[in-house]
């Protein structure tokens, strides 16, 4: 979800400055004004002139849980006592809010007074913002691998990310994969953020080109990454607005084979590329998103498009696109939006859209020495759900994804969704080798972390030839 920058009060326009009432301005003090955008105050403006505007004069908390307190809530609503009240800037940042995954229940009730405030009656239930889960996936050469992670998704009460945590193989528990990563967005009061990453990690494969092309590799890689961005850039009008992010990082790659069968080794790609070494890239990505929730979107859109030079010992390029749109429809068990009214008890989960289409475009294209561990693989999560294995690879992809997802309750807490992947995948662009899968899949809201999701799925290709699952722990395109 894309956020308008903070202005200070020497960024006001004078034609808005006239527009806005003078003790508006008297009223907000420095850190409230702060957090106020432009068109936080284009809306204020409008607000005013046309009559619309009212002012809260209490806020009544009926029943509060989770780590936010209530004060602290009612400055994220920005609805403390004496503030303008809006009812449609209201709601949209009671949606954006709770689709961020601040909170894990919002209900609330407005009352009109004889002098035209308002009083606000607020029932809520924060999300955690520390999460402890666990990490588990499996591997068909290294078996199951089990983990924890770690995430604070509010370090220090800000917009800061801080995750780390670990997995140990069943067959390789001497070589951990251990990772960790910080990230800031409130560097120039939001218009800029940098993160950096580290992590170390071993990956097995059955490296198949076809059923009986059987390679099976091990690369562990250890890199360092980083990355600082310009947020709500307007590239003359390219596109949306979005961010700029320039990247870089430096990795060193150990390889060997677990097995081979060398009678047809002639057949596997890039078998004549460095496997092992040092290398380091630099990357430039332009990217956007304005969607109405984090893990479960129903409208709104997001895209990024990036590009990477590798060189050391990999002297590759590399392009990715990944383009997503999410388009409200009707909901196949009837569940409508709540309306807003005065004086009615209103449940935010209820003011999303009940039932959407979703549509990712991917692309992915490298030319140069691509070696194994960065060459595009068909796994089953990102690309092809019901394609399990990673026996397809090349060095490019261009697929497509459909989703029909909707709300199974009236609540808008758990939801479920039919898919159709469709994938080609090769190492040039004349010989695509066309992958196509379909399956059923749901979104659950667990009664832990405050409202934590959890998602499943099994997708079947269209052929009958293979089929697969999938968990997700919280997140789907």
């Amino acid at each position: 979800m894309q956020c308008a920058t903070a202005v200070t009060y020497d960024e006001i326009p004078d034609n808005l400055l006239h527009r806005l009432p003078e003790f508006l301005l008297t009223m907000l003090d420095p850190a409230a004004l702060a957090a106020l955008s432009l068109e936080d105050l284009e809306e204020f403006a409008d607000a005013y002139q046309y009559g619309t505007m009212r002012f809260v004069a209490n806020v009544q908390i009926e029943q509060a849980g989770g780590p936010l307190t209530p004060q602290q809530a009612t400055l994220i609503l920005q609805i403390p006592q004496g503030a303008p009240y809006i009812e449609e800037r209201f709601v949209r940042i009671a949606k954006a809010a709770y689709g961020n995954g601040l909170f894990a229940r919002l209900e609330w009730a407005v009352y009109e007074n004889a002098d035209g405030s308002v009083n606000i009656h607020l029932w809520y239930s924060s999300r955690d913002n520390v999460l402890i889960v666990p990490d588990i996936s499996y591997d068909s050469i290294a078996g199951f691998l089990y983990g924890v992670r770690y995430e604070d998704l509010y370090y220090g009460g800000e917009n800061k990310q801080f995750r780390t945590g670990f997995q140990l193989s069943e067959e390789y528990a001497k070589e951990p994969r251990i990772y960790g990563s910080w990230s800031d967005n409130t560097i120039n009061n939001g218009k800029n953020s940098y993160s950096v990453a580290a992590s170390v990690a071993s990956d097995w494969r059955e490296r198949l080109k076809k059923t009986t092309n059987q390679m099976n590799i091990r690369h562990r890689t250890a890199r360092l990454d980083g990355s600082y961005s310009w947020n709500n850039v307007d590239l003359a009008g390219f596109l949306v607005r979005g961010g700029v992010t320039l990247g870089g990082g430096v990795y060193n790659e150990d390889y060997y084979e677990l097995g081979i069968h060398e009678d047809i080794v002639e057949d596997l790609p890039r078998l004549n590329v460095t496997q092992a070494g040092s290398g380091g890239y630099l990357s430039l990505a332009y990217s956007g998103a304005q969607r109405d929730m984090i893990f479960t979107p129903h409208d709104g859109h997001y895209f990024v498009a990036r590009v990477e030079q590798h060189f050391g010992d990999f002297n590759f390029s590399r392009f990715q696109l990944d383009a997503r749109k999410y388009i409200p429809v009707g909901n196949v068990f009837g569940h409508q939006e709540q309306q807003v009214r005065d004086g009615m008890r209103l449940n935010i989960a209820r003011q999303f859209p009940t039932a959407s289409f979703a549509a990712q475009l991917q692309s992915t294209l490298e030319s140069g020495d691509v070696p194994f561990s960065q060459e595009v693989r068909l796994d089953s999560a990102g690309v092809a759900r019901g394609f399990l294995h990673d026996s397809v690879v090349g060095t490019k992809l261009i697929s497509g994804r459909l989703e029909y997802r909707f709300d199974v309750d009236s609540a808008g807490k758990n939801e479920m969704y039919l898919f159709s992947d469709h994938a080609g995948l090769g190492e040039t662009l004349d010989d695509l080798e066309g992958f196509h899968s379909w399956g059923i899949g749901s979104i659950l809201t667990m009664p832990i972390y405050g409202g934590f999701k959890l998602g499943g799925y099994y997708g079947f290709s269209y052929d009958g030839a293979d089929d697969g699952w999938g968990l997700a722990f919280g997140y789907q395109f």
